[in-house]
């Protein structure tokens, strides 16, 4: 019985753990955009780029107005995390001004799947993938290498 319990503790603790890395697959496939459509990281997808904060968020927006096709191009998904914004204030909010926007954000609103997304506080995160393997993680103060 307690190795029944140990085992399951274990288990879990490992699927939580932030254990992302090179060489890994990615630990979710699908979220949320702005529009409640599903966003699904398939085999085609070869980049993520992950906003943890409104500066962040700024930042992304900004190389992304200025480069209007880079994500159809890349094959690209933005995703911003919200798991910590209350409910209320993501729909009254933060949702009405991203509809604005041209191009689709993820919306990351499980924290625990928040909490498996590789980061640095204070960076944006560049996750280069490859059928759904993990082949590359930056962590970046700007976006602008990515215009070369």
């Amino acid at each position: 019985m307690i190795k029944t319990i140990l085992a399951i503790l274990f288990s879990t603790s490992i699927l939580f753990a932030q254990d992302v890395k090179v060489g890994s697959y990615l630990p979710f496939e699908y979220c949320k955009n702005q529009f409640d459509q599903s966003i699904i990281v398939d085999k085609k997808t070869k980049m993520l780029i992950i906003s943890f904060n409104q500066e962040q968020d700024q930042i992304v927006n900004e190389f992304l107005e200025k480069h209007k096709k880079f994500l159809k191009k890349h094959k690209a998904y933005y995703l911003r995390d919200v798991s910590t914004i209350p409910t209320f204030v993501l729909s009254m909010f933060i949702k009405p001004k991203l509809k604005s926007y041209d191009y689709e954000i993820g919306l990351v609103c499980d924290e625990k799947q928040a909490l498996q997304i590789p980061k640095k506080e204070g960076k944006i995160t560049i996750i280069y993938i490859r059928k759904k393997k993990i082949r590359r993680i930056l962590f970046k103060d700007n976006l602008n290498f990515l215009a070369k």
